[in-house]
């Protein structure tokens, strides 16, 4: 069997596993309440359209000291869903001691990449997911308010709403057991 067969196989058993973890154990509820706090955080600052910056401003360009506190603190809040997300796969509590869930999988019959792979798949279609409702509520504001999309209000979606998370969520995957 070759190696790409096998971790594909291993991808089942990964799945079987948390589906049974998830259904007795609830101490990743905090995890949740997180994630799902600033990703709605994350959506109001996408409500609010690159346009606005721009205005009265020569065709996409924006001055980036100006706005240099709210794209701080917008890398901030997209970083922190994956960041949630990615832990709850890694880290479980047992007896009020917090370990991690490779250790309770080390085993079974199973590789750390499959293991890697499996959270690399869960966190790029949460990702994903949060990318779309972005993309929509930035566009559709962006439509309704100034009747046009501009280069940048495209840009500005690529960039927070999924490459600062994709690659905030992909180094946590890669380098931690």
């Amino acid at each position: 069997m070759e190696e790409k067969e096998y971790i594909e196989n291993q991808q089942s058993i990964i799945e079987s596993f948390f589906k049974t973890y998830r259904t007795y154990d609830v101490s990743d509820i905090g995890y949740k309440i997180v994630i799902v706090l600033f990703t709605f955080i994350q959506m109001i600052f996408f409500v609010l359209p690159y346009e606005y910056m721009c205005e009265g401003k020569s065709f996409n360009y924006v001055n980036v000291s100006d706005y240099m506190e709210f794209f701080g603190l917008m890398i901030l809040f997209v970083t922190i869903p994956p960041t949630f997300y990615i832990h709850s796969y890694k880290i479980h509590e047992e007896k009020g001691a917090i370990g991690s869930i490779y250790g309770k999988l080390k085993y079974l019959p199973l590789s750390l990449k499959a293991l890697r792979i499996f959270r690399f798949r869960k966190m790029t279609r949460f990702i994903l997911k949060t990318f779309l409702i972005c993309a929509v509520l930035q566009l559709g504001i962006s439509l309704l308010a100034y009747q046009r999309i501009m280069v940048g209000t495209l840009i500005h979606i690529g960039i927070y709403g999924f490459g600062i998370p994709f690659l905030a969520g992909s180094v946590l995957v890669w380098t931690t057991k």
